[in-house]
């Protein structure tokens, strides 16, 4: 069957900073050369303040960026490279980079490297929950924190370890959370809301701190210290990432992907802690080792809701409430 020429899209118009459906945006065309693949997009998820970034960091945008939002999507591979390992057929999922015109559009270009193959296990609005949620908790958990990998031969390190997981109910947290038990970390602590902890300790929390009930803080330096932590990963930001820096032990590491953690350091503390801001990048890889726990029920993804691709509003919407989401919110876009 011959491609269409336009396709519907949700557009972004930069100026008003609002959101429409239009439907004379072009099909792109691969460039093989740069092991881009075409594919038919199924499900397609915004992400939390998305919409800021090509307003805020417009240096970071490819030139020839069209302003289509969400860069989560799961899909059938419709052209790609003779070499491939996703020939035309193949069922995928990733994480697209976001310099990169978006996936809210029934046809997009994902790059090789991004790309896994969609376990036959996993529909298209779980898959698409996946990619930049538990891409983003495995690279901090293994590549940048130093904990071993599911697997390695050297994971019973990771019993002796503590790790408190701000934001443990979140699309990141619980993801974190979830790779922490797999990966048989001793202590897993996690921050949540009191409506939040029994869902929290499913997921493989030991323990789980009600942030309004008591300060992070004041637990971090109760008891002499005792509860300190080797690691901790903040989805939170803000207040509560400056009262992480007394969670953490001496040498420990303290990983925040919402602010940069030196911005919020207590004026008083006094520690060697290595901390970071950390953005993810996509690894097709990667996915593909989380898919495979996944097939082997050790972790599950979560969708909030699902929404048809003219509710990509209330899609939107339901995104930026932040707190009381209970997964990935999923635009179908073709039914």
């Amino acid at each position: 069957m011959a491609l269409p020429k336009v396709q519907k899209a949700v557009f972004h118009d930069l100026k008003n900073n609002n959101l429409s459906i239009i439907y004379d945006s072009p099909v792109p065309a691969p460039d093989f050369r740069k092991r881009q693949h075409l594919v038919h997009v199924m499900t397609t998820s915004p992400c939390n303040n998305e919409l800021t970034w090509p307003i805020n960091y417009p240096h970071h945008m490819d030139a020839d960026r069209i302003p289509i939002p969400c860069n989560d999507m799961a899909g059938v591979v419709v052209e790609a490279p003779e070499d491939s390992s996703f020939q035309p057929g193949t069922a995928v999922f990733c994480r697209t980079t976001a310099a990169r015109t978006g996936d809210a559009r029934e046809y997009t270009i994902a790059i090789e490297s991004e790309l896994a193959k969609k376990p036959d296990s996993l529909g298209w609005d779980e898959a698409c929950a996946m990619p930049l949620s538990a891409e983003t908790a495995w690279q901090c958990l293994f590549d940048k924190s130093g904990l071993a990998v599911p697997g390695s031969p050297h994971v019973d390190e990771n019993k002796a370890k503590r790790v408190l997981i701000t934001g443990a109910s979140g699309s990141v947290g619980m993801w974190v959370v979830q790779l922490a038990k797999v990966a048989g970390v001793g202590q897993i602590v996690g921050l949540a809301g009191a409506n939040s902890v029994g869902f929290v300790k499913s997921l493989g929390a030991n323990e789980v701190v009600d942030y309004k009930a008591i300060n992070l803080s004041t637990w971090g330096e109760s008891e002499g210290g005792k509860n300190k932590v080797d690691l901790v990963f903040d989805c939170v930001g803000g207040k509560a990432l400056g009262n992480c820096w007394s969670c953490v032990k001496e040498g420990g590491v303290l990983i925040s992907v919402t602010d940069v953690p030196e911005t919020f350091k207590p004026k008083d503390f006094v520690g060697n802690v290595t901390n970071f801001f950390f953005i993810m990048v996509s690894d097709g890889k990667q996915l593909e080792k989380i898919a495979e726990l996944v097939e082997k029920g050790l972790c599950k993804p979560f969708v909030d809701s699902v929404w048809n691709f003219e509710q990509f509003q209330k899609a939107f919407d339901r995104v930026e409430l932040k707190s009381g989401l209970k997964g990935k919110v999923i635009i179908k876009v073709e039914e």
